[in-house]
C-alpha cells in the first residue's frame, strides 16, 4: 500500500477500536477511548512490541515489552533508556501511558501496511537540555518523561497531528515546517509550532 492509499483509507475508516486498558505498572487508565469509540486495542492480551529509531544516536529498538499484560523481562528499562536524554546521558521512568500511545500508533499504522519504526527525535529531556532547546516550554512534559517528539517517514506532521488529536490522550503540537509532532500525556490541548 502506498502513502496515498494509506491516507485515503485512514480518512474513510476513521480509527478502528480500542477498549479501556491498563499497563501493569500503571495506576491510571492508559488510552481510554472517547464516547462510542472502541479502538480494538488491548494491552492485556497477546504480544505487544515497539519498533523505534533515534536518528541522533542511530539506535534502533525493536522489542517485545508486554505479553498477555505482563512486562517482558527488563523491557521497561530498555524503553526508558532508549527514550533518554542523549545529550545529557540521563534517563528516568517514562510514563507508561506514553508507551501505550506509541504502541497504539504503530498498531494503527500496521493495519495499513506501514511497518517502519517510529522516528523519535526527543523524549526525556534534562533541565539543561530543555533550556538549550529552541522553543521548549519551561515546564515541558519532556522533563517528566511524559512527552515525545516524533516523525514518521512518509506521513506529514499535519496528518499525525490530526491522528493524535482524534485520540485525545494529551497535548499535541504540530510542527509542520520541521516535520514532527509533539505528543504528551498531560491535559488535552493543541498548538502549532
Amino acid at each position: 500500500m502506498n502513502r496515498r492509499q494509506f491516507l485515503s483509507n485512514a480518512g474513510k475508516l476513521g480509527l478502528l477500536t480500542m477498549g479501556s486498558t491498563l499497563l501493569p505498572m500503571c495506576i491510571s487508565p492508559a488510552i481510554a477511548a472517547g464516547p462510542g469509540q472502541d479502538l480494538g486495542f488491548n494491552l492485556l492480551t497477546g504480544s505487544r512490541t515497539l519498533h523505534m529509531y533515534r536518528p541522533e544516536s542511530k539506535e534502533v529498538l525493536h522489542i517485545e515489552y508486554l505479553r498477555d499484560g505482563v512486562w517482558v523481562g527488563d523491557a521497561y528499562s530498555h524503553i526508558c533508556w532508549f527514550l533518554r536524554d542523549i545529550k545529557a546521558r540521563q534517563h528516568i521512568a517514562i510514563d507508561t501511558d506514553l508507551i501505550a500511545i506509541l504502541d497504539w500508533t504503530q498498531q494503527y499504522l500496521r493495519r495499513f501496511g506501514y511497518t517502519d519504526p517510529l522516528t523519535i527525535l526527543s523524549a526525556f529531556r534534562s533541565a539543561a537540555t530543555n533550556e538549550a532547546t529552541e522553543g521548549a516550554a519551561q515546564k515541558s512534559q519532556h522533563l517528566n518523561g511524559k512527552a515525545v517528539d516524533l516523525h514518521i517517514p512518509g506521513l506529514s506532521a499535519e496528518y499525525l497531528g490530526r491522528l493524535f488529536l482524534w485520540l485525545s490522550q494529551g497535548g499535541v503540537g504540530v510542527y509542520e515546517s520541521r516535520k514532527f509532532v509533539h505528543v504528551d500525556t498531560a491535559n488535552v490541548r493543541t498548538w502549532r509550532g
